[in-house]
Order: structure tokens, then C-alpha cells, then sequence
């Protein structure tokens, strides 16, 4: 048991588990507790120390940086990357010019009115009792709670929150531009009386 105990010590002391960080749009710049690791798709092997817990920062040119907290065996995290404001306008400027006008049906004719469909996004936060435990949105692991401040475009996402020895907590959330949400979730132990 000894033996057991020193090998997994080691273990936890030299690193060695690996990490993918993947994103959308691919190419962006990872750092992993201010340490530049690579760009997504990016993959790497957890350091060696004693912290249980790193930042891990996606950022690229024209779009918002996503800051996560997550576990150090965490094996693979997936970000979504937002336009800057300044940068979405022109992104739309560029594709109406692209695309050229849209009639819009039921205005008048040969009025050459554009319809541009702006995405909408609304801000959530997760946070969990315990805290710890990881946050996956429709299956993509996003940071390990609480999380602060999550942009996601306007809909439906499914939640899932998972503690070792805690039961898994599951919702479906409705994200809305309307303002941050909120979502606390209390893990009870697996076992425990309900």
C-alpha cells in the first residue's frame, strides 16, 4: 500500500497526464498559467507541482479572451471565442457587402431594405456546492466551478455538473441577451439521504 502511495505521489509531483485545448475558431494562442503553451488545436502535458487547480487562457486577434479555472488532470477543454464589439460590426459590414442587399418581404418593392440577422449573446456564470466540479455545456467541458461570466450566443444549452463522489446535476438553460444569469447547483454526496 506504501509502495501505491509513493508511485501515485509521484506521479501528481512529475505531471505527466496530458491536456487538449481545442477551439472555436481554431488557431488561437494558449497559455497556461501565463506560460504560452501553443495554439488550438493545442495539445500538452500537465506540469509537475503541488496546485491542484491552473488558468488556462485562449485568446486570438479580433476576439475576446476566455479565461478558465481547471483542474491540472483535466484532459481536454473546448472554448468558443467571441468577436470583440468593434470586430463583429465589421464581420457583418463585410458579409452584407459580400453578400449583397436582401429584399425584405412585405416592404415595399424596389425599397432594397437589408435584413441582417445580428447574433445575440448573454452571459452565464456557474457555481457549485461544492465547489470543484467541472461544467459541461452540451458535452464540452468549459472550466471547473465557479466559472464567472461565459458568453454564449442566444439559445438552448444543456448543463451538466460533475464532483467526484457527488451525484451529477443536469439542467437545460435558456441563455438570453437580456442580461447574466446565474446558475447554482448543490451536488449532494452519493449516498447521502436525499
Amino acid at each position: 500500500m506504501k509502495m501505491y502511495l509513493c508511485i501515485v505521489a509521484m506521479a501528481v509531483l512529475l505531471g505527466g497526464c496530458a491536456c487538449t485545448v481545442e477551439s472555436d475558431p481554431q488557431g488561437a494562442h494558449v497559455s497556461l498559467d501565463g506560460e504560452y503553451m501553443g495554439t488550438t488545436p493545442c495539445s500538452f502535458q500537465w506540469p509537475g507541482g503541488f496546485y491542484d487547480k491552473a488558468t488556462i487562457e485562449v485568446s486570438k486577434r479580433t476576439y475576446e479572451t476566455e479565461t478558465r479555472q481547471v483542474k491540472r488532470n483535466t484532459s481536454r477543454l473546448f472554448v468558443v471565442l467571441h468577436p470583440e464589439a468593434a470586430s463583429q460590426g465589421q464581420q457583418q459590414s463585410q458579409q452584407q457587402q459580400m453578400q449583397g442587399p436582401t429584399i425584405v418581404f412585405g416592404s415595399q418593392s424596389g425599397t432594397g431594405q437589408q435584413a441582417v440577422q445580428v447574433k445575440q449573446y448573454g452571459s452565464v456564470s456557474f457555481a457549485s456546492d461544492p465547489s470543484g466540479a467541472e461544467v459541461l455545456v452540451d458535452g464540452k467541458l468549459i472550466g471547473t466551478t465557479p466559472v464567472s461570466k461565459c458568453r454564449f450566443e442566444e439559445g438552448t444549452y444543456k448543463v451538466v455538473m460533475k464532483l467526484a463522489g457527488h451525484e451529477e446535476w443536469s439542467r437545460t438553460i435558456i441563455v438570453t441577451p437580456s442580461g447574466d444569469q446565474a446558475i447554482a447547483a448543490t451536488l449532494p454526496s452519493k449516498g447521502a439521504p436525499q
